[in-house]
């Protein structure tokens, strides 16, 4: 499937089992968890094209499961962040 938009990127969530959820973050714009449920900051997002790219790179999160605690080193976040940019 051709991800064009942020409805086929959200019909590609609901594929993989992804629940997707507006909610409100003081440090981020969207968080995904290992179990499949995505919150997506909307008030963060300025456009179409910003809010596809940011479903893409949380679902290749998933798809990867490229995951990291909070207060992760650098390392391990640039390595989670490149693996699950790489899937996308």
């Amino acid at each position: 499937m051709t991800i064009k938009n942020s409805l086929d990127a959200d019909r590609v969530a609901e594929d993989l089992g992804i629940q997707v959820a507006s909610l409100s973050f003081q440090n981020r714009v969207a968080f995904i968890g290992p179990e499949g449920y995505l919150g997506i900051d909307d008030s963060k997002i300025e456009s179409e094209e910003e809010e596809l790219v940011v479903l893409l790179e949380e679902i290749g999160h998933f798809s990867a499961a490229a995951f990291y605690p909070v207060g992760a080193s650098f390392g391990t976040w640039e390595r989670q962040e490149h693996r699950a940019k790489r899937y996308i």
